[in-house]
């Protein structure tokens, strides 16, 4: 009775791996004291390692950057605590083995055991570095085209002022000719009446 039970129940837990193993998204549980207790196939790709080299290792220590360590792992005591909620949606970068980062999305919720307690974390990630790269990359062409514009603002205002300055110097010129002009016909007729008198 005791076999067949722990054959169910093994059968059952490859079953739910199987699960988690054709899911696009990588699956990471961690125990109250942020050990690794699962990882899926798409976490296993994300992060670089075999599932051997990742259970009951620290997540924090092994698979995020040093700069996040002591902040992640504070506020993961809080969770674990019941002293804040857990973030629904949260975006950070993970270390992988060959030493990269990824961003990754997670959604986060609590494990319970049969009374209430919280006694881990799930979450399911998904891997945005190309989509994050690809908003940064956007961001800095929006942010070039911007100054290209800027700057093509400017110089076509510089261009109107010269023009207008050049069209005033021209209108000044016209109107320096008319006023010679007009000066000059009454001092024809005042030298023309000189002469005769």
């Amino acid at each position: 009775e005791k076999a067949r039970a722990e054959e169910a129940l093994r059968a059952e837990k490859e079953r739910a791996q199987q699960y988690l193993d054709i899911a696009g998204v990588a699956f990471v549980a961690l125990d109250s004291d942020g050990r690794i207790t699962l990882v899926n196939h798409r976490g296993l790709e994300i992060l670089g390692y075999q599932e051997t080299e990742l259970i009951g290792k620290n997540w924090f220590e092994t698979c995020l950057p040093e700069r996040l360590h002591e902040e992640t792992y504070n506020v993961f005591k809080k969770l674990m605590g019941g002293k804040v909620k857990p973030v629904e949606y949260h975006e950070n970068p993970v270390l992988t083995k060959n030493g990269q980062e990824r961003i990754v999305a997670w959604h986060n919720s609590v494990l319970r055991d049969g009374v209430g307690d919280i006694v881990g974390i799930l979450s399911s990630g998904e891997d945005v570095t190309e989509r994050v790269r690809a908003e940064k990359a956007l961001k800095q062409y929006s942010e070039r085209l911007e100054e290209m514009v800027d700057a093509r603002t400017q110089a076509l205002r510089d261009a109107q002022e010269r023009l207008v300055h050049q069209e005033k110097l021209a209108v000044l010129g016209q109107l320096a000719g008319g006023v010679a002009h007009e000066l000059r016909n009454p001092l024809g007729a005042i030298k023309n009446s000189g002469y005769f008198l």
